[in-house]
């Protein structure tokens, strides 16, 4: 089983695609990240089986809820979509107004 969680309002097919063909079941997860700031999205993430039980583990030994740092700290494979807008999100007025432009370009 396979999970993937999308959030960004920006994803386009070829991302995806992208993304899948990057895939790499031999890790807890493949995610998109940033070249300029490579932090794993777990929102656009494909998720491995192993990941649910050791995640579930993660959380039992107190370490946190962060789904962001769970990936950091395990075995990821990082992703860096050619279209870096599809990971453009926004969580203050200002990014609002930046990814407004953004979809206006589009």
């Amino acid at each position: 089983m396979v999970g993937l969680g999308l959030r960004p309002s920006l994803m386009e097919l070829e991302a995806l695609k992208e993304l899948i063909a990057a895939r790499n079941p031999d890790r807890e997860a493949t995610a998109f990240a940033l070249e300029e700031n490579p932090l794993p999205e777990p929102l656009c993430a494909i998720w491995e089986p192993q990941a649910l039980q050791n995640s579930i583990k993660y959380l039992e030994r107190g370490n946190g809820t962060c789904p962001r740092k769970y990936l950091i700290n395990h075995d990821t494979e990082l992703v860096f979509p050619s279209n870096e807008n599809v990971l453009l999100n926004a969580n203050s007025e200002e990014e609002y107004k930046e990814a407004l432009k953004k979809l206006a370009e589009v």
